[in-house]
């Protein structure tokens, strides 16, 4: 069966895109939507498609494909509006930033928490935690480059550089693939240049209010409800039993959180029972 796909160019954050979404059904049937800028792969998306489907007439899988490519479209649109809001917000010194849209990412569903019960989405939740891993490294490590900008640019480059060599990079959401790539171009282009300081601080700000964006992964959805399991279900045992290998085992999947949480986590065994108990009820408190 072959069918026919869908392709459209669209301008994000003053750039043309050619979006294309298509049916592959080897090796594995999926739909498959791939994003290029002047013809390199700036992201990909795939979603499996269930065996009992491939059976199906050409109209129902063209349906499917019509449906992912509107709602990755929608959503690197939606973004980038909210990024470049966030762009404005900072040049005029405005301290609020638009919240986080209170629906799931592309790689997941809300859940119950997969660490603790047998949650259907759980594997879901694994990708969105290893995300969350994968943008507080590299936040942290932006954060503690040095005050050159030259200095912190190479930093930026490394940074990059290993998120887009991560086997968790093709997980991510579509626009956050295209935002690294975009970024690692420039900041490629800056190193082999001219080097010019004017052009490396807009370059800087640009990464920096990327790196603030990536902190909004927490207000995801999936990794709020998942966060927020966790702690109810830690804070009982600490109360109960204390602070034991178990539970800081689990507390790992919290990493990228809270910033004290994870200097709790980095050096476990100065804390005291109290001080976990104490630290669980504020970062519930600020769930909600």
């Amino acid at each position: 069966m072959t069918v026919s796909g869908f392709n459209q160019d669209v301008e994000v954050l003053g750039r043309t895109f050619h979006l294309q979404t298509q049916v592959f059904l080897q090796p594995e049937p999926c739909i498959r939507t791939e994003v290029f800028h002047g013809g390199k792969l700036m992201a990909r998306r795939e979603a499996a498609i269930d065996q009992q489907a491939v059976g199906v007439d050409e109209a129902v899988l063209r349906q499917m494909m019509k449906a992912q490519h509107l709602k990755i479209l929608q959503s690197v649109q939606a973004r980038a509006k909210r990024y470049q809001q966030r762009q404005k917000n900072r040049q005029d010194g405005v301290e609020g930033v638009p919240a986080a849209e209170p629906v799931h990412p592309e790689t997941g569903t809300a859940t119950r928490g997969a660490a603790l019960q047998a949650a259907d989405d759980g594997a879901q939740v694994e990708i969105a935690l290893s995300v969350r891993r994968l943008f507080e490294r590299f936040r942290q490590r932006l954060d503690r480059a040095p005050g050159g900008i030259a200095d912190r640019l190479g930093v930026a480059a490394k940074q990059l550089d290993e998120v887009l060599a991560s086997p968790v990079f093709p997980k991510i959401r579509v626009d956050e693939q295209v935002r690294f790539h975009l970024l690692n171009e420039q900041l490629g282009e800056w190193l082999t240049g001219t080097g010019d300081d004017a052009l490396g601080r807009r370059i800087w700000a640009e990464i920096a209010t990327f790196n603030d964006y990536l902190a909004e992964v927490n207000n995801r959805s999936d990794l709020a409800a998942f966060d927020r399991d966790l702690l109810r279900w830690a804070l009982r045992k600490a109360e109960d039993e204390g602070v034991n290998l178990r539970l800081l085992e689990h507390l790992e999947m919290l990493y990228g959180r809270d910033l004290e949480l994870d200097r709790l986590l980095d050096e476990p065994g100065a804390v005291t029972q109290d001080e976990w108990v104490a630290h669980f009820r504020r970062v519930l408190a600020a769930l909600g």
